[in-house]
Formats: structure tokens, C-alpha cells, sequence
């Protein structure tokens, strides 16, 4: 910790340094940022820890993924990808509410993105559909495995795995029947 002295003198030698560390904690402050923005740390550097978390994830390491996606989405948490990530690890982990949640940041910043991360939108839904059926929440379920088909394209088949858990939703009479009705076919 610095007395008020030394911040004197630091403040006395780095000016410039100073007011960009104002201007960054203030924009941390007011969410328009990250820590990575603040800390200066590069796109190479997120990008080499989600490969390094990725491969933890692949490799059975769940729980280490789980805690190198937590410090990235603390780092940039703008980045729908690493919320996605992370609550791919918290599933695997066993813990469906916190992966909810993560799924549900995703599609936040998916959604805010410039255009927004279709992709991303359809990946995560579908995710976090098919959790909130085992947690016991099928009307929640139902709405985001909607928004899969909806989102759904020829190359990609995640409407389809929506549709059929759709389908069981009603077969087990956990939704009812009438929503089916806005539900698009798969492409």
C-alpha cells in the first residue's frame, strides 16, 4: 500500500500514467469495461488462457476449466464465448444453476454484440434449455429451445435437437400443447 508520499511522487513521475488509470477504473466503474482494458492485457494473451481453459475442459478438467473461464469473464466480460465456456464447465460439474446463469450472460453480450452473435444466441439456448429441463424449469426451457429453431439454420442442426426436446416437452405434458403453435419447423 502507498502513503502519501509515495503516491505523491508517483503521481509526480507518471502523470499520463495516472490519468489513463483514472479514466480506466472510472469506465470499470460504469461497466463500459473490463479488468483486461485496465491491466493492459492483449487479445493474444485472452486468447492463449480460453485455449488453455478450452483444453482443460476437453481433457476432463472441469473444475480447473471452470476457474480459468471465471477470471476471463471477469477480465472481459463482454465476451459472450467466455460465458459460454464457463457454464459448459459448471454443467459438467454439476452445477446446472450457476451454468443457467452463465448461459444467460452469454446471450446478453451475444445479444448486444454489433451485429448480434446469432451463432452464439442459438448455441447457448439450446444449452441452456436442455439444463433448465433437468432443474425442473420447462416453461423457461420451452422459450429458449424456441429460440434455437428460430435461429436455426440448414448447416447446423441444433433446431432440430431443439425440436425433439420441444416435442418431449409437450409429450410429457410439461408445457402445453397450444405453444407448439409458435414454434417454426426446423430448416
Amino acid at each position: 500500500m502507498l502513503n502519501d508520499e509515495q503516491w505523491a511522487d508517483l503521481k509526480a513521475q507518471s502523470p499520463a500514467w495516472i490519468e489513463r488509470l483514472r479514466r480506466d477504473l472510472g469506465d470499470l466503474a460504469r461497466g463500459r469495461c473490463g479488468w483486461a482494458e485496465v491491466l493492459q492485457i492483449g487479445d493474444a494473451e485472452l486468447l492463449g488462457m480460453a485455449r488453455l481453459g478450452a483444453g482443460k475442459l476437453e481433457s476432463g478438467r472441469a473444475a480447473e476449466a471452470e476457474r480459468i473461464f471465471w477470471v476471463l469473464t471477469q477480465l472481459d466480460p463482454f465476451v459472450a464465448w467466455f460465458w459460454m465456456a464457463l457454464g459448459d464447465a459448471q454443467a459438467k460439474l454439476g452445477k446446472l444453476e450457476r451454468a443457467i446463469e452463465a448461459y444467460g450472460r452469454c446471450l446478453q453480450e451475444a445479444g448486444r454484440m454489433q451485429p448480434p452473435s446469432r451463432d452464439e444466441m442459438r448455441v447457448a439456448s439450446l444449452r441452456r434449455g436442455r439444463l433448465l429441463v433437468q432443474v425442473g424449469r420447462p416453461e423457461e426451457a420451452f422459450e429458449d429451445l424456441k429460440r434455437t429453431v428460430e435461429l436455426d439454420t440448414a448447416a447446423v442442426p441444433d433446431g432440430e435437437r431443439a425440436w425433439v426436446a420441444i416435442q418431449d416437452l409437450a409429450a410429457r405434458q410439461l408445457v402445453p400443447q397450444a405453444l407448439l403453435l409458435d414454434v417454426p419447423r426446423p430448416r
